[in-house]
């Protein structure tokens, strides 16, 4: 359940502290979303209060906001739970490369973690794979990270052997 849970009580948060009223806290679509998932308001309350406990967001007349904290928080954790708002396949995949030294050990690390994160799949070691458009994701990560030198992505249409297993994994 906590996998199921986190990405839809992230993208929540996400969306209560930026532009959802707290008269309207229940109604919002996310929200449905985690209750059609099986998930229990209790959770998604708890949620709340763990991150109000832990300074990270605040209520105001308006709602919820995050605090310098929460913002801190925030840009540590949007990549983690980073959801695709498009997620029809368009029938290409995104083959990512990378070949980041050894001195960049931690940025490596990182990088795989957020290319997990997302459900790409881990074609070797540092090649991974993707349906989805997400070149504008990578290229931002590689700026954040600095790896712009050494990180690649390419569209194309099949995949060769793989590709049963590899559809099978994003369920496509």
């Amino acid at each position: 359940m906590k996998q199921k849970f986190l990405p839809l009580f992230a993208e929540f948060i996400f969306r209560v502290v930026t532009e959802v009223p707290k008269a309207f806290f229940t109604a919002d679509p996310i929200y449905r979303a985690m209750r059609r998932s099986g998930l229990c308001r209790n959770n998604v309350q708890r949620g709340i209060y763990n991150l109000h406990r832990r300074g990270i967001i605040e209520t105001n007349k308006n709602g919820y906001q995050l605090t310098d904290k929460g913002q801190h928080w925030l840009n540590q954790n949007k990549y983690k739970y980073f959801q695709f708002a498009n997620k029809v396949w368009d029938k290409k995949w995104r083959i990512i490369l990378f070949d980041i030294p050894t001195l960049m050990d931690k940025q490596r690390h990182v990088f795989r973690s957020r290319l997990k994160n997302i459900g790409a799949y881990m074609f070797q070691k540092s090649v991974f794979v993707f349906p989805y458009p997400c070149e504008e994701e990578i290229g931002y990560w590689c700026c954040d990270l600095e790896l712009s030198d050494y990180v690649d992505v390419v569209v194309t249409e099949h995949l060769g052997s793989k590709e049963p297993d590899i559809k099978k994994h994003f369920s496509i």
